[in-house]
């Protein structure tokens, strides 16, 4: 019966091991290049936060602008706003008032019920435009809504 040859054992390599390799970007490129990267980052958000934010005007609508309702008059009697801003209308005469206006040109600005005195009656306009408005039940008390 024949052994079965035993593996020779390796002799030990006398070549030294290789150095490890060296990252083709320094450390210090590294960390500039992001910081560039992300320089660039916030001033592209900046720049359409602030286009967004000339472009949407989001303060116009946090401030109403006021009607007062004579059982005579609308004071003021024109009032100029921005588009998305508020008008509210308030009843300080003796007989009841129906803000309206023609539906195919201000859809939606009707008070829906008589404002008696001391109620309130408020409408955003979100287009430029001038509107006219009347008081349905005293059609002679009419005013305008310029919305620029």
């Amino acid at each position: 019966m024949n052994p079965t040859p035993q593996p020779t054992p390796m002799a030990p390599s006398t070549e030294p091991m290789p150095a490890p390799q060296k990252d083709p970007v320094a450390p210090g490129k590294t960390n500039w290049l992001l910081a560039v990267i992300v320089a660039v980052i916030v001033i592209v958000a900046a720049a359409v936060g602030a286009w967004w934010w000339f472009n949407n005007d989001t303060t116009s609508s946090e401030t109403a602008a006021a009607v007062t309702i004579k059982d005579s008059a609308f004071e003021p009697a024109t009032i100029q706003i921005k588009k998305g801003q508020d008008v509210t209308w308030t009843n300080e005469g003796q007989a009841a008032h129906h803000i309206y206006a023609d539906q195919s040109t201000t859809a939606g600005l009707d008070s829906q019920n008589p404002l008696n005195n001391g109620d309130t009656y408020t409408f955003t306009f979100e287009n430029p435009g001038t509107y006219y408005y009347y008081d349905s039940l005293n059609p002679k008390l009419n005013a305008t809504v310029v919305v620029e």
